[in-house]
């Protein structure tokens, strides 16, 4: 009340609230309508960009189904490289029991749970 005249009667001083709170008011509606407004402006541009988004992928789905309309037999697979082993070699008989009497000569060692364990040299 420092403001305003202390002269001003009661009648005065409640039709400038009310002027106040009208003032008030409008302002909030105004606000309310900026936000309503944009709010409506986002919506549209996002649907639109749904529409070109579904517009794209539509005709991206059309293009490949034509692709795969227009390749012809599919090719048959090839073996990999990797898979293809060498023969094994053919061993004579007599070569194999001669192997085996060499590998008896110096027979492995073995843990106790039986486990095979090279040996180190410092160690034969």
């Amino acid at each position: 009340m420092d403001g305003i005249k202390v002269g001003l009667s009661y009648t005065e001083i409640a039709e400038l609230k009310k002027a106040a709170k009208l003032y008030k008011k409008k302002m909030q509606q105004e606000k309310r309508d900026t936000r309503e407004a944009a709010k409506k402006a986002k919506e549209k541009e996002r649907a639109k960009k749904a529409a070109q988004r579904a517009a794209q992928k539509s005709a991206r789905d059309a293009e490949k189904a034509l692709q795969l309309s227009q390749r012809c037999k599919r090719k048959a697979s090839q073996p990999s490289a990797q898979s293809r082993k060498r023969p094994k070699r053919v061993v004579d008989a007599t070569d194999v029991g001669e192997a085996s009497e060499g590998a008896s000569a110096a027979p492995s060692k073995s843990t106790r749970s039986g486990r095979d364990v090279k040996l180190l040299d410092r160690f034969k």
